[in-house]
């Protein structure tokens, strides 16, 4: 399975995260937009699927939301978006560095 360590663009909010992986647990974080949201997520090595929980902090548009996305393994270096309940950080991720 490819690691996800890395700066990702978020095609939902259109800021860039860095999202680093250690093991199945992975952090993400991000700034722009004039808003703050980090991340904390546990990949499921079964159905290659990412669950992120964001933080609610008082600048972020995560708004303490919770979503899944998919590992996309016929397309390494994207994460497509499952479900989740945030308008800006749940989205489809690609890694750009």
């Amino acid at each position: 399975m490819q690691n996800l360590t890395g700066k990702w663009l978020c095609h939902g909010d259109g800021m860039t995260y860095q999202i680093t992986q250690d093991g199945n647990a992975v952090f993400v974080s991000g700034s722009g937009n004039g808003c703050h949201n980090v991340g904390f997520g546990v990949i499921d090595p079964q159905d290659q699927s990412v669950v992120l929980n964001w933080a609610d902090l008082p600048d972020s548009k995560g708004f303490g939301a919770k979503g899944t996305c998919y590992i996309d393994a016929s397309h390494p270096g994207t994460l497509k978006k499952k479900e989740g309940s945030a308008k800006y950080a749940i989205g489809n991720f690609e890694k750009v560095a």
